[in-house]
């Protein structure tokens, strides 16, 4: 495969990421926080905050509904949008935890561009085992096979009859295999006279086999692990949303026997799903798959990979001001919906289509650090995460070229147009003057809404939700304006954390870098409108490339203390 290099300077990945601070700012009255019993200094009231549109804008109505949120045909952008948005630049600023944050998953790989799994896993085929999956009172367990073969297509034809060898092989989906077979999908050997189950997986180039289990003749369901089952569930309904599994729980609805089934009823219809397995050294089953070299749990979870800083249970600013279900605390910031100013005037919102990615957090060179000759994974003990993740913010909208084959995974929308402005009240309950300071450093960049831009709302990679702040008005106690909230908030973050100005500016700045926009070249995912998009993510991963080759520099952000302006 040629390098990858030669493309790398001509666009931007749609996202970056904002290193997470190995501090963790937790306020010194954390422990104090009451919606009943005020704070001596504590401040209650208002600010009305107005953006703009640079961009389209989309908040969609619902799933399948293109038009934008609305109450009686007036467009608004719901309270919790706004929230949202606030609060993800607040966490930023305040360095608050990024744990509480993001789930902690124990991703998988299938990765045979990845040496770690193609000489593990190749190297240990004889440890991988055929089975069937049952339930059994409401419990998954696995009746273990003692046999199964691997068969041409040619081969399934001869034991099927009326099977079209060429559209089994040509089928891309397991669904669409299944189809090819007439009746159901048991067959017998003639040598042992036992009755076997085809096990199709889904397609893949050059493929030429596909599996025959074995039916026992003595049934002896072991339970399974509720975390090996939780594993494989994660897998296969969340993180690769399989087809396979999809269609295996909607054509068996796996039986719920109230006792161990007999082998009569294993023979008789599909009431199972044929798997792989494979046992730990104490032979305690550890992985289920739906394929022979099925996907890997890698070592880690995403929470294994965090500085124990991020872990603590302890509050930090954004829960202080926002509210924590696990500390059963209230928030005492609440964001109105967000109406539209239509001016009396209608808005049109015009019907377009787009295809909408979702970026995997597996692809390790972008979400993980890529420091060394080698790549890091989720397996790398040493590993870490890239940081808090904001999606680049575009000069224009990226127009897609969708092609026949696409049009099945396109999005209708009806976005708000650019241009529109709406306002929304912010309400406060009790704040600290330096948590005032926060929010209203979270609205403008700390002071820099001249410059940096907010981001909301649906197909960010495409530019759209490009929202520049245009007027806020704190109807507040006027001993301070915004500027010496912000530097309340400031100085009381680096007196308490401890850090410097310029420590802070060190965490914080990247992110405010990002918001600016201020990069030139054309922003877009790897493989964008080619035929075959999947090769630039692996040629990424064959080059050892990271995020650090799609992105832009961002170490031109000069964020000035505000503590020159403090009472």
């Amino acid at each position: 495969m040629p390098p990858y290099n030669n493309t790398i300077e001509k666009y931007y990945n749609p996202y970056n990421f904002s290193p997470i601070s190995a501090r963790v700012y937790k306020p010194s009255w954390r422990k104090m926080i009451s919606q009943d019993i005020p704070f001596s200094d504590g401040i209650s009231g208002s600010i009305d905050v107005t953006f703009e549109a640079l961009t389209p804008l989309i908040i969609k109505e619902g799933k399948d509904k293109p038009e934008s949120v609305n109450l009686n045909g007036k467009p608004f952008i719901p309270g919790t949008s706004v929230k949202g948005m606030v609060r993800n630049v607040l966490e930023i600023l305040s360095l608050s935890k990024i744990g509480p944050l993001v789930n902690d998953n124990r991703y998988s790989m299938r990765d045979f561009d990845n040496n770690d799994y193609t000489l593990k896993t190749k190297a240990n085929t004889d440890q991988i085992k055929p089975g069937l999956l049952v339930k059994i009172n409401d419990l998954y367990h696995l009746i273990e096979s003692p046999k199964c073969e691997k068969l041409s297509y040619q081969e399934i034809a001869d034991f099927k009859q009326d099977v079209d060898v060429s559209g089994l092989r040509s089928a891309k989906t397991v669904k669409g295999k299944y189809e090819q077979i007439p009746g159901r999908p048991f067959y017998i050997l003639n040598d042992d006279n036992e009755k076997y189950v085809l096990l199709l997986s889904g397609w893949m180039n050059s493929k030429k086999h596909e599996y025959g289990i074995q039916i026992p003749r003595i049934i002896d369901p072991k339970p399974l692990d509720h975390s090996v089952i939780d594993d494989f569930l994660f897998i296969h309904e969340h993180e690769v949303k399989s087809e396979s599994w999809t269609f295996w729980k909607a054509k068996t609805k796996i039986t719920n026997f109230n006792r161990n089934p007999t082998y009569d009823e294993l023979t008789d219809k599909l009431c199972f799903a044929p798997v792989f397995y494979t046992k730990d050294e104490e032979g305690t089953i550890s992985s289920l798959g739906l394929a022979f070299l099925h996907r890997e749990l890698y070592a880690n979870s995403i929470h294994d990979l965090l500085d124990e800083s991020h872990k603590t249970d302890e509050l930090d600013m954004a829960q202080c001001i926002f509210g924590s279900s696990n500390h059963d605390l209230k928030g005492r910031v609440q964001f109105a919906p967000a109406f539209v100013n239509m001016n009396g005037k209608s808005i049109n919102q015009q019907a377009k289509d787009i295809i909408l990615g979702s970026p995997k957090p597996t692809f390790y060179p972008f979400y993980l650090k890529q420091e060394g000759r080698y790549p890091s994974t989720f397996s790398d003990n040493y590993a870490k995460i890239n940081g808090w993740k904001r999606y680049l913010v575009h000069q224009k909208i990226v127009e897609q070229i969708i092609t026949e084959r696409q049009k099945k995974v396109k999005t209708e929308i009806k976005p708000l147009p650019k241009g529109v402005s709406f306002t929304t009240k912010i309400r406060f309950h009790n704040l600290k003057p330096q948590e005032l300071g926060a929010l209203l450093s979270a609205l403008t960049f700390h002071g820099n809404s001249d410059k940096c831009f907010h981001l909301m709302g649906m197909a960010k990679p495409l530019g759209y939700g490009k929202l520049k702040l245009i007027k806020i008005e704190p109807i507040v106690p006027d001993k301070f304006d915004a500027a010496g909230y912000m530097a309340l908030f400031e100085k009381k973050l680096c007196e308490e954390c401890p850090c410097s100005f310029e420590e802070w500016k060190t965490d914080v700045a990247p992110a405010l870098a990002i918001a600016t926009g201020n990069y030139n070249n054309e922003i877009h995912y790897p493989g964008q409108g080619k035929e075959r998009p999947f090769d630039d993510f692996k040629a990424i991963k064959v080059n050892n490339l990271s995020i650090v080759d799609f992105a832009p520099k961002l170490n031109n952000f000069e964020l000035k203390s505000l503590n020159n302006l403090k009472p």
